[in-house]
């Protein structure tokens, strides 16, 4: 079986890691990944605040399987977005939500999803190049939507490509003051799943009535 990853195909079968590797790994990684202005909030993930409202994050999820994999993620955040969409959700705010996610390898010339496999630590050159990626298309990308209007473009794509509702859409309308056009479209938005029995359905539900409600509850923010 052939894996890619920027630093060149190989092949693996199934083999014995040793319990160290990880840790080993992501050793490496905490140092070189701390060189471009991230700090480590968990086992998988690396923030660096913006001081503009928004926050980047580098997410390095293992997966054993066929042997050790790691799975790199890129993550924007954007916080008064965030905190109203976890208002609306009928949940805690949670620091660790991200407005988009984007799996490393669908930024990269190969637009593919991403998994580099690691065998010993003579791979971790392998984990070097992964690192440099970051650094030459992640980080880039994620300056590229430090923006409402970004943001916007950029959730708006997705919804295209998945085909699915994201209730962010609304979130962002709103603090770019788009009134009109926000409680519209989450009107549209509620007719469609108001007589559909699921629990996504009532999720989306709830969120929606409680964000036309937020309209008369409380003034329009404006988060650039």
């Amino acid at each position: 079986m052939q894996f890619n990853c920027h630093a060149g195909p190989f092949r693996i079968d199934q083999v014995k890691m040793p319990k160290s590797l990880l840790a080993e790994l992501m050793n490496v990684a905490d140092a070189e990944i701390g060189k471009l202005g991230f700090e480590k909030a968990n086992k998988e993930t690396y923030l660096r605040d913006c001081s503009n409202g928004f926050s980047h994050a580098l997410i390095i999820r293992p997966i054993r399987k066929w042997g050790l994999a790691l799975e790199p993620t890129v993550c924007i955040r954007q916080h008064e977005l965030e905190r109203l969409y976890n208002q609306f959700s009928e949940r805690a705010d949670a620091t660790n939500t991200f407005t988009i996610r984007k799996n490393l390898g669908h930024l990269m010339p190969e637009n593919t999803c991403l998994y580099p496999y690691f065998k010993s630590l003579e791979d971790t050159v392998i984990l070097q190049g992964l690192i440099r990626d970051f650094q030459v298309y992640g980080i880039p990308y994620l300056k590229g939507l430090e923006s409402l209007e970004s943001m916007e473009n950029a959730v708006k794509k997705e919804m295209d490509w998945s085909g699915a509702f994201d209730p962010r859409i609304l979130v962002i309308y709103k603090l770019l003051g788009k009134s009109e056009e926000s409680i519209n479209l989450a009107e549209d938005w509620l007719s469609k799943v108001e007589n559909l029995n699921t629990h996504y359905s009532q999720f989306a539900q709830s969120f929606t009535r409680n964000f036309i409600q937020s309209f008369s509850s409380e003034p329009l923010g404006n988060a650039q």
